[in-house]
């Protein structure tokens, strides 16, 4: 249906006159208007019943959170467990933890494929904190990579520099040792004993860690962190015993959480499909 005189690809309209499409009477396309409005209502109702449910199973997880290491002395109190603050020590980020910066090489080292994998700023996913390997960056397999600057497992991984401020300072914890090196915009952050690496990596997920960074980062042209920088972060960190407790606690809400998630976000899914195949069904001539 499409004329392709002169290189440029036209509709030609006279195969389109020829097609025949049968019409109900006025009087039945209002009735189907009618009803595919009150259907496309309901399915919007559902929709938006299922989108509330889908963001307060966020909201409550991210406010647990929020309230466990909200910095001040206060009781945090997730509907399970009560933490007092009374024996938690303030530290600097510095204090608890070693900084590696990532590896730098140049542009002429890259390559289409080899041994050596180099995770950057997109292989840290914004909205969920985890790794995602779906584009990855090669460099010239003769290039020897460090132990240093290769993720490890318990450590975490840092953004330190990037084009948008939303991702500066976003994290990814490492649940296994990976071959893979980190980049030059990249930092690791290796916890010491002191501190359980994921009640570190929650604390990154924290409220007060985001307002640290945008802090740092309130400066227009302002792309980059420092780690003398993050080493000034402070937090309250309870004994390792209570911290591991914490983290189970805050482990099994994030785990109910995305069962949520992934029930409201089947729901909508299925709406979604329901609404098209209606429509589909409606005006299906065949």
């Amino acid at each position: 249906m499409q004329s392709h005189s002169t290189g440029i690809r036209n509709l030609n309209f006279d195969e389109y006159k020829k097609i025949n499409i049968v019409f109900p009477s006025i009087s039945e396309q209002k009735k189907i208007v009618a009803k595919l409005d009150k259907f496309s209502e309901n399915i919007k109702r559902l929709e938006d019943a299922a989108r509330k449910n889908l963001q307060n199973a966020k909201d409550l997880f991210n406010s647990v959170l929020n309230e466990t290491f909200k910095n001040k002395s206060a009781v945090a109190n997730d509907n399970r467990q009560v933490y007092k603050k009374t024996h938690w020590e303030v530290k600097k980020l510095g204090e608890v933890c070693q900084f590696i910066r990532g590896l730098t090489y140049s542009k002429k080292d890259e390559v289409i494929s080899s041994s050596n994998v180099v995770l950057r700023a997109n292989n840290i996913d914004l909205s969920t904190n985890f790794l995602d390997f779906s584009e990855l960056k090669y460099i010239s397999g003769t290039i020897k990579i460090p132990a240093s600057k290769k993720v490890r497992k318990d450590s975490i991984l840092i953004c330190t520099a990037s084009g948008s401020k939303n991702h500066l300072g976003k994290v990814a914890f490492i649940e296994k040792d990976y071959p893979y090196a980190f980049g030059g915009f990249m930092g690791l952050i290796v916890p010491f004993e002191e501190i359980f690496s994921k009640f570190l990596f929650y604390i990154f997920n924290s409220s007060e860690y985001r307002k640290f960074i945008n802090c740092l980062t309130n400066g227009v042209n302002i792309n980059n962190l420092r780690f003398s920088q993050l080493a000034e972060f402070r937090f309250q960190l309870p004994e390792l015993n209570d911290q591991k407790k914490i983290v189970a606690r805050l482990d099994k809400l994030s785990a109910e959480t995305k069962k949520l998630e992934i029930v409201y976000q089947k729901k909508i899914d299925g709406l979604a499909e329901l609404k098209k195949s209606v429509f589909k069904q409606t005006f299906d001539c065949g």
